[in-house]
């Protein structure tokens, strides 16, 4: 997107000439590439690489914990899914 060979990972997106527009570019990149929810102000709270990396990779693990939880529940009868549910509020709330 912004034309650069190398990058770092502590390179900073907007001071190697990133701007609103080429931060769409990304952001639209980054949902198609990892298939995840990415606002766009996520680009600008983590301009960095590094930071973009982190994110990425907690929001992936984030989808994956809920899409098997999903597929636990998927397995239970009614009965025993809102138990499971229940008590995980109780805990939560905490």
């Amino acid at each position: 997107v912004l034309g650069i060979d190398v990058v770092g990972i502590h390179d900073d997106f907007f001071e190697m000439g990133g701007h609103s527009i080429s931060a769409l570019h990304v952001a639209g990149k980054i949902r198609t590439e990892f298939m995840i929810d990415f606002p766009l102000k996520y680009l600008f709270q983590y301009p960095q690489i590094e930071q973009l990396a982190i994110l990425i990779l907690n929001i992936k693990a984030e989808n994956l914990e809920i899409s098997e939880l999903l597929a636990e529940l998927d397995q239970m009868s009614d009965e025993d899914a809102r138990k499971t549910l229940l008590m995980g509020s109780v805990f939560n709330n905490r």
